[in-house]
């Protein structure tokens, strides 16, 4: 039995070994794909320095989509099970009004516009559900204007772009109909648009 153990502890430092001389290489040669930075759809090239692809705001799995009634309703008859939550969320007090820290007479050339989250998606078109959305107050900003944002002349390869900043970590209970519970979870949202230059290939 100990030769047995002892073969076997062996095989495996040699596979080991050879997983770590296979990563090793792989470094050394410089993987293609290392040189490449993706943003959203866009695409770049750390060789060449510029955009393969126009960048984008990346896809968020967070909607402003409003609730059904059914819905709503599901969350109350589950929240009489879970007062803990109710109880927490009723404390909550969040000033939601984005209106409040606008810059009167200042033009600004991403114009933003702030979403509430009332749903978050899942894999396998699974969707979960913000409890009081207007409670928890998980906003995002939607960037109105796409293109052309910059006032320098832009040329075929210059060109400029409205796109989503600051993102920040919001912390927040979902309903999940599926497993019929609740979840607090963590979401990455961006709370900006910001005017940026790139170069095109």
């Amino acid at each position: 039995m100990l030769l047995i153990f002892l073969f076997i502890l062996q095989c495996v430092w040699i596979l080991v070994a050879t997983v770590c001389l296979v990563i090793c290489l792989t470094e050394a040669s410089g993987d293609k794909k290392c040189d490449v930075i993706k943003f959203g759809k866009g695409k770049y090239d750390k060789k060449k320095e510029c955009w393969k692809k126009e960048p984008t705001t990346p896809n968020l799995e967070a909607t402003s989509v409003p609730q059904s009634l059914k819905i709503r309703r599901k969350i109350q008859r589950a929240l009489k099970c879970r007062m803990g939550i109710k109880k927490f969320l009723a404390q909550k007090s969040c000033d939601c009004d984005p209106s409040k820290w606008s810059s009167i007479g200042l033009k600004n050339v991403c114009p933003i516009k702030f979403e509430y989250t009332t749903e978050i998606k899942r894999g396998g078109g699974k969707k979960c559900y913000v409890v009081f959305p207007s409670r928890q107050c998980v906003t995002f900003a939607k960037c109105d204007r796409k293109k052309n944002c910059s006032k320098r002349n832009q040329t075929n390869k210059l060109k400029s772009a409205c796109l989503a900043d600051r993102f920040r970590y919001f912390s927040v209970w979902i309903f999940c109909p599926d497993k019929h519970r609740f979840e607090y979870e963590t979401v990455l949202l961006p709370q900006c648009c910001s005017c940026r230059e790139y170069k095109l290939c």
